[in-house]
């Protein structure tokens, strides 16, 4: 049939024709060119993209687990960054601690000398289930990048105290504090609460004059180990002992750990770190929100140690710090304050004679009474 381009006339309802197409020409096209049918499955199957490493997925990881988004970017901005956090983390399971280690312990320029992932997967391990100490965690990871040699493991056991050893490292402290001009008065002592075996345990520390308090380090330890009764009631048995018990505890714990004490309202805490605020990020809530709520209860104390480890190792000023130093003290009042010094861990944010020294710079305008109760009374009072 005759191929035409018509036109419809809407006055006069009829279709009007415009041209007729005889030629392929009138088309403006060409015929398909014989192309041969090329099979591409093998080659897509063999394309292996893991989605997972890519920066959306492990920023999305990053922040689900607590980070904040301008530290995420830290690691989505290098790919190995990105690929060494995301390793690590499939096995822990912990985004927050995991950047958090990885930040404290290695440079962006020093993950190009990261050789094996696994064996950061072990030393992670081993903090995570508290069997090292942070310092130990920064010299064996420093020590490892530099020597490939290093055997991490052999310096771990060499300078590690188990648990079996909490009565050799007591006893330790308190050969320290019969030396002549001792600055030592006393010690807190490790402890395991979740121990079905902790009150043979409380029996024995109660004969030991050296032991002033406990302390279980739950920030690197899952959030339902203090929920659960065996730790609650264990805690529980402090009351009328004169035996305090340290929360080392992370932001969003301050609400498991109000919980941990209204449990024990005769027992007397002690808030380590004013709850580890996010000093380096500056953001105050919902860390404030959540100190104030705690400091409520007339029986916690807050620990002021530890600000300047929490703020940008290179850059950190006072006017970082004072915000989460003064809220603390406004929340807690004078007299529920005692200073300590978090001394080695303090050296990642410049060392004790620099904390120190921010101590004074942040409180020269106090009274003198407050600030002998801040620095001297309120610990002499509360371990005599």
């Amino acid at each position: 049939p005759e191929q035409t381009t018509v036109l419809f006339d809407a006055d006069l309802k009829q279709t009007k024709t415009m041209r007729k197409k005889e030629f392929e020409a009138d088309y403006r096209f060409i015929s398909e060119p014989d192309l041969p049918f090329v099979n591409i499955k093998n080659v897509i199957d063999r394309i292996n993209v893991d989605v997972n490493s890519l920066p959306f997925a492990v920023e999305s990881v990053l922040i689900k687990g607590g980070v904040l988004p301008q530290d995420a970017k830290f690691f989505t901005a290098d790919s190995n960054r990105s690929e060494v956090f995301m390793s690590i983390n499939n096995v822990i399971k912990d985004p927050s601690f995991v950047a958090k280690t990885l930040v404290n312990n290695i440079n962006a320029d020093e993950y190009s000398n990261i050789h094996s992932v696994s064996h950061l997967i072990e030393i992670f391990q081993l903090f995570k289930e508290e069997k090292i100490t942070s310092v130990l965690v920064q010299n064996g990871i420093t020590r490892y990048l530099k020597d490939r040699t290093f055997d991490f493991k052999k310096y771990f056991d060499e300078n590690t105290i188990s648990e079996n050893q909490i009565k050799e490292e007591t006893a330790l402290v308190a050969d320290l504090m019969a030396r002549p001009q001792s600055p030592m008065r006393g010690a807190i002592s490790a402890c395991r609460p979740e121990d079905p075996n902790f009150p043979e345990f409380l029996d024995w520390a109660r004969t030991v004059p050296t032991i002033k308090g406990f302390r279980r380090v739950l920030h690197v330890m899952p959030d339902e180990l203090s929920q659960t009764d065996t730790f609650r009631n264990n805690i529980s048995r402090l009351t009328g002992t004169g035996l305090t018990f340290d929360l080392c505890v992370l932001p969003h714990q301050l609400v498991w750990a109000g919980q941990l004490i209204d449990h024990c309202p005769d027992v007397t805490f002690i808030l380590n770190h004013c709850g580890v605020p996010d000093v380096k990020g500056g953001e105050i809530e919902p860390w404030g929100g959540r100190l104030s709520e705690l400091a409520k209860r007339p029986n916690v104390f807050a620990k002021i140690s530890g600000l300047i480890a929490y703020g940008d190792p290179d850059s950190w000023s006072l006017d970082d710090l004072r915000p989460f130093f003064e809220h603390t003290v406004s929340a807690f009042g004078h007299n529920r304050l005692v200073w300590g010094s978090d001394s080695p861990v303090c050296n990642l944010g410049g060392g004790l004679e620099t904390w120190v020294s921010a101590t004074h710079a942040l409180t020269d305008t106090w009274q003198a009474a407050d600030k002998a109760a801040f620095l001297h009374d309120n610990a002499a009072e509360l371990w005599g």
